[in-house]
């Protein structure tokens, strides 16, 4: 009987041990492990935006509410509020900085490219290589007019906001296409420099049709790129090789 009784003590003191340690735990977790502070770093120099600025306008978005466990951080969540609320920034990654901190690693989207807007307000969308809208303008002198045709007319769009994406069918090949193009160097500014127009449209060959471009010089010529879905490397190094000729002066075609 006694050893009986003392089994059952020892029972006792262990199931109230273990029940002491998890509520331990969990306060600890409750008041240690919760998001405390929010930091942003910008990967690169930006000349419009600060972290601080950034900070000022995350906290009001509530992306990672104060006292939120950690563990329970959206990730995809958050950068989707935190891009819908500074659409001129690009998150990279957000990371938990144990215990209490989340740091959001972002860059600066950089206008390239201008649409057309069937807006009596504003005439333009400035958008960026990942056909992100950036801003709205009334007239366009300083970004690459993107014309989309669609058969023999220019496509326009309506209603298009900062943080909206440009919906056409050729967007994905589109944005791989001008992330080769980086790889090759030819970066925002570079393209800038060289070009006034790109226009997207179907050519038609053996009864298919192929996503190609016309880039309009800023030297008088054009380029035309057939089929951008096939041989992207070989094409666009023929195009850093055509733009980078001084002494070219006629239409070329890459194909």
């Amino acid at each position: 009987m006694e050893k009986k009784n003392r089994m059952s003590n020892w029972l006792k003191y262990t199931i109230l041990g273990v029940g002491v340690l998890v509520v331990g735990l969990v306060l600890l977790l409750s008041l240690v492990f919760v998001v405390k502070d929010v930091e942003v770093n910008l990967l690169k120099t930006s000349n419009s935006l600060s972290n601080e600025q950034i900070e000022s306008i995350v906290s009001e978005t509530n992306v990672a509410p104060m006292g939120q466990s950690v563990f329970f951080f959206d990730r995809d969540k958050a950068t989707e509020k935190i891009e819908k609320a500074v659409p001129n920034i690009k998150v990279i990654n957000l990371e938990v900085l144990f215990p209490n901190v989340i740091s959001i690693n972002c860059e600066e989207r950089i206008p390239v490219f201008a649409v057309r807007l069937n807006n009596s307000t504003f005439n333009y969308a400035v958008i960026d290589d990942e056909l992100k809208v950036l801003d709205t303008l009334s007239a366009n002198n300083e970004y690459i007019n993107l014309t989309f045709k669609q058969d023999v007319e220019d496509m326009t769009f309506d209603d298009l906001q900062k943080g909206d994406k440009v919906i056409v069918e050729s967007a994905n090949l589109l944005k791989s296409f001008f992330t080769t193009l980086k790889e090759f160097s030819l970066t925002e500014s570079v393209l800038l420099n060289t070009f006034t127009d790109i226009e997207v449209y179907n050519r038609h060959s053996q009864n298919q049709s192929y996503i190609s471009l016309k880039f309009y010089t800023k030297v008088g010529y054009t380029i035309e790129m057939y089929n951008i879905s096939q041989e992207v490397d070989k094409k666009v190094n023929i195009l850093v090789n055509i733009i980078s000729n001084d002494n070219i002066s006629d239409d070329q075609i890459i194909s």
